[in-house]
């Protein structure tokens, strides 16, 4: 399956957006447009696995 990194926009329900191959690229990405959602997405669901929480990039479990 093919792995895809992007931002997540939106309150409750989110908005997933392929941003990068790699987690890193779709982090910069995230930090230099404003963004504080990182997801993965494998095939067609998307799950949050990063969040920005005061500056700094915190890990979010991923549930299976």
């Amino acid at each position: 399956m093919i792995e895809m990194y992007g931002i997540a926009y939106g309150k409750d329900d989110f908005l997933h957006v392929d941003v990068s191959k790699t987690e890193r690229g779709a982090k910069m990405y995230a930090t230099r447009n404003g963004y504080t959602k990182v997801t993965i997405r494998v095939g067609y669901h998307a799950e949050i696995i990063a969040e920005k929480v005061n500056g700094k990039w915190q890990s979010v479990e991923v549930t299976a």
